[in-house]
């Protein structure tokens, strides 16, 4: 058939030369073939390699490494013309056939996964592409050795593929590793070193690293221009670098003049019509939008879009790239409707890509890789908010897409968590018990500090972030439960619609980046979606996220310092009120018109508003919010469909609460081998520790709380009343570690009475919400290593613990993120501060809250502030002794008790003591 095909193309101008070429033997064809190739004639090039394969496999049969290598050598031909889905049918015949003869460790096997791989880049399923480069690596440094070019070659497609995924450290190892082999080859002058160099440059531009970037790029240019003439496509190709690096730092006239000359250069080496030619075109449109030559900027994209889609269909990231800048000139002429459109078609094919790719990533790489969606929705969003139409199926377009994306990396994380714990297959759960250790590992690392040598332990720390990072890919690749729910949750207005509970409504709300093209500027805004279950949606402008975030950071500053000073002073209740009342017109007013008579509202919030209780905000009247309507928090919208899969819940409650600080690791290794028989893993969940205290750490001394001690022991009474299920609660020495992790799979409730933590970046030490940051260096980014819990023996780390085998008492987040919760309810943080964290947009916060999440537990009660002890254990008496079956109905009743209670003593009803605890998660209480 594809014979046929071939000639009925091509048959008027070349039927004499394919007739001349039937007498040949299939070498000679294939000869012939490739020399067509070099001259770029890959039609003809494809004829005669089709002719090959047909006498080859009349003369071998199908199944012939001979076979294999035509198959091969046709797949690139079709590549070359970047005929995609056909060069990736050729490589896969060819791959099957080489590792069925040859194994899968042969040379040639590394060919044929190479060229695979480079297929699935340019496809962009950067998911698939990875571990075919990958095996080809191992299979090229076990052959040729550590050194060939082979080598390089791999090294410097990987280097493309992180900078896709945002995986920029990763890219420059692999780069640098790739430009030293080069060099040793073949000299420092050399076309391959110089394609290095470009890599590393534009690895430098996308860190922001301008000045660094334009050296390497201008050092580029200069060795192609010398080495291959000023004239050649190796100089177009570093010209379009310098292109994007000078419109970045706004120098447009240098970066037009380069666009044209490398345009010019790429459609003479490649013809007009190569679909390689399509960035070329993209670029030089772009910088014309910039400089409102919008005339000669059209034609320029629509043949770039004609290009792309001619080989790559119309969902694919580049096609995107080029539509999103069709919408930014739309929009520069004002025809808002056609930018909107154009904007949520791309936006909807970057959500595609990264639900596609982003499974396979590890955490802090799926993050990165979501900036590129991100991107996209502030475009998009930019376009809806400039349309200014009531239009309901344009709101309704927008809301599918804003609801779809937020929260997306999340949702990933904690599908891919729920679905590794059911997992069976061996080699999956070994890795998952590396990874546990792993994070373990560098938890105790992070807390350690850096002690004498900093540099040493920054250098740890990048090694088991590193290792981190790889094995959590590696975890997710081999989960043959987790690939099968590769499907999208379809997630959209009617399906958060059909979701909700009876009389609700929710309220999404989005801090994203308005882009302005008249200066270019990006400028944060907040934007609320309501949805209820019967009114279609309504998009709502909250306004410019600069005033309202000055206003959440006074609000902040006031709950933080009330506690400190006791019962708040008359000038602390005016002050309050006075914020309050401020945020209540700015960020529930626009909305309040939709939640009124709600039973129950829902509410995600974003940004800043993390931190803000919202059960606290005062209306005209004076009224608290939480008197007027009962308020439930989710991460973001997409936990009501998520959450709609109820596991099998876990039975009993486990209570902790009064830990002895100051415990000896002489009294804590009794509690260690107690718990030997309850441990799976003892590397697990008893850590051998080699902490000392220092760093971050140094110097903090946490003091008792013995009223944590009354209030486990009344909520276990409550407990036993209402549910009539098994309880055990853990004080002073028990109150560690270790028992918390031996003990806490399989509990429904788990309740932690202590101290936490936040340590906010470069926070000053008169900041009561944050400990000065030490040097660690920018080694550690994951904010899960920043906040977490102090327990049993927390004072005394540092001591002989490290030896002994016990862990140091301090529980990170990311440490509880290695846990396995699945099956618990409720994890009720009653401790100062736990619902802090650092706040990532579209994300919500990053801290012990969602660590809890990440393991598993459906529903976290946290805190945003301090509040005294007292208050603390009348507040967590009610929620244990209530018998109602819906979690918002009780914070509610919580809240209105304690306001009752405070305004019979005529006392001030200040937010500070009732309203610090949140709910994030499942509404719903199972019985």
């Amino acid at each position: 058939m594809a014979l046929k095909h071939a000639l009925l193309v091509l048959s008027v101008a070349l039927v004499g030369p394919i007739r001349a070429a039937e007498t040949d033997s299939w070498q000679e064809l294939l000869r012939q073939a490739d020399s067509l190739s070099v001259e770029l004639q890959q039609d003809t090039a494809i004829v005669l390699g089709t002719l090959a394969l047909s006498k080859v496999e009349a003369e071998l049969g199908t199944e012939d490494t001979a076979v294999a290598r035509v198959l091969h050598r046709i797949g690139n031909y079709h590549f070359y013309k970047q005929e995609y889905s056909e060069a990736e049918s050729f490589h896969k015949r060819a791959l099957a056939i080489r590792q069925k003869i040859l194994g899968s460790r042969h040379e040639t096997v590394g060919y044929s996964l190479t060229s695979l791989a480079v297929i699935y880049r340019r496809l962009g399923k950067y998911a698939e592409a990875e571990p075919f480069h990958e095996r080809a690596l191992e299979i090229w440094e076990d052959v040729y050795g550590p050194n060939h070019e082979f080598v390089a070659w791999v090294l410097n497609n990987l280097t493309t593929l992180c900078e896709y995924q945002g995986k920029f450290a990763e890219a420059e190892a692999h780069c640098q590793r790739a430009m030293t082999i080069y060099e040793n080859l073949h000299g420092k002058e050399h076309h391959l070193v110089t394609g290095c160099l470009s890599h590393l440059a534009t690895l430098h531009k996308r860190q922001g690293k301008y000045a660094k970037a334009e050296s390497l790029f201008v050092q580029a240019l200069a060795i192609r221009e010398k080495v291959h003439g000023p004239d050649s496509s190796w100089v177009a190709h570093t010209l379009i670098d310098l292109v994007n690096l000078y419109q970045l730092q706004g120098r447009i006239s240098e970066a037009e003049a380069y666009a044209r000359r490398a345009l010019a250069l790429a459609e003479k080496s490649q013809g007009p019509d190569h679909p390689l030619v399509a960035g070329y075109l993209h670029n030089l449109a772009d910088l014309y939008c910039d400089q409102g030559k919008y005339a000669e900027a059209e034609p320029l994209l629509e043949r770039a879009l004609t290009l792309k889609r001619s080989v790559l269909g119309s969902e694919n990231y580049d096609v995107a790239s080029i539509e999103e800048t069709y919408s930014k000139l739309f929009r520069l002429r004002g025809d808002t409707a056609k930018a909107m459109e154009t904007a949520a078609r791309a936006c909807k094919t970057m959500h595609k890509s990264f639900v596609d790719n982003a499974m396979v990533l590890s955490e802090n790489d799926a993050l990165s890789f979501s900036q590129r969606l991100h991107n996209s929705v502030d475009n998009f969003i930019s376009c809806y908010v400039e349309l200014g139409s009531g239009n309901l199926s344009v709101m309704k377009t927008a809301a599918n897409l804003i609801l779809a994306t937020k929260g997306r990396v999340s949702d990933g994380l904690f599908d891919r968590q729920r679905t590794l714990v059911q997992e069976t297959d061996s080699t999956t759960v070994a890795v998952a018990e590396a990874l546990r250790v792993a994070k373990l590992r560098l938890s105790r690392r992070y807390v350690k500090g850096p002690g004498e040598d900093s540099d040493r332990f920054r250098s740890g720390l990048d090694s088991l972030t590193t290792l981190v990072n790889e094995l959590e890919t590696d975890l997710s690749r081999l989960s043959a439960s987790f690939r099968k729910k590769r499907q999208i949750r379809e997630l959209n207005v009617d399906s958060i619609r059909a979701s909700l509970p009876e009389n609700s409504c929710l309220i999404e709300y989005l801090k994203y980046d308005y882009l302005s093209l008249q200066p270019n500027s990006a400028t944060p805004h907040y934007l609320a979606i309501v949805v209820s279950e019967s009114a279609e949606p309504v998009i709502l402008n909250i306004g410019p996220a600069a005033p309202i975030d000055k206003l959440i950071d006074l609000y902040r500053q006031h709950m933080l310092r009330v506690p400190l000073a006791g019962l708040p002073s008359d000038e602390d209740v005016e002050e309050y009120r006075g914020l309050a009342k401020e945020l209540y017109r700015r960020i529930w007013k626009p909305v309040e018109n939709h939640t009124s008579a709600k039973k129950l509202v829902l509410i995600a919030p974003d940004g800043g508003l993390n931190l803000v209780s919202f059960a606290g905000l005062l209306d005209d009247t004076g009224t608290y919010l939480i008197e007027r309507c009962p308020i439930h928090y989710l991460s973001a919208g997409r936990d009501l469909v998520r959450l709609k899969d109820v596991a099998t819940p876990a039975v009993g409650l486990l209570a902790l609460g009064d830990p002895d600080y100051d415990a000896s690791v002489t009294d804590r290794l009794l509690i260690t081998a107690s718990l030997q028989d309850t441990v799976a893993n003892p590397e697990y969940s008893v850590s051998r520790s080699t902490r000392m205290g220092r760093g971050e750490f140094r110097g903090i001394k946490v003091s008792p709380l013995p009223w944590t001690r009354r209030e486990v022991k009344r909520i276990a009474q409550a407990w036993t009343t209402t549910r009539h299920e098994p309880v055990e609660v853990f004080c002073g020495l028990d109150a560690s570690e270790e028992r918390l992790k031996a003990e806490a799979p399989g509990k429904r409730v788990i309740h932690l009475a202590t101290h936490g933590y936040f340590l906010q970046d470069n926070a000053s030490s008169e900041d009561p919400g944050g400990e000065a940051e030490q040097d660690y260096g920018p080694a550690v980014r994951n904010p899960l290593l920043k906040s977490g819990l102090f327990l049993a023996g927390a004072n005394q780390r540092g001591q002989i613990a490290d030896s002994a085998g016990v862990d140091d008492g301090i529980l990170t987040a990311f440490e509880v993120s290695a846990m396995n919760l699945q099956g618990t309810e409720w994890v009720v943080l009653s401790a100062c501060e736990s619902g802090l964290g650092e706040v990532k947009a579209g994300e919500g916060v990053w801290g012990l809250r969602r660590a809890f999440q990440m393991a598993g537990a459906r529903t976290v009660i946290s805190s945003l502030w301090s509040i005294p002890d007292k208050q603390t254990v009348s507040i967590m008496e009610q929620l244990y002794s209530s018998d109602d079956d819906d979690l918002a109905r009780v914070m509610r009743q919580m809240a209105v008790n304690e306001i009752e209670k405070i305004r019979n003593r005529g006392l001030p009803d200040h937010p500070y003591t009732w309203s610090a605890f949140i709910a994030v998660g499942d509404w719903r209480i199972y019985q």
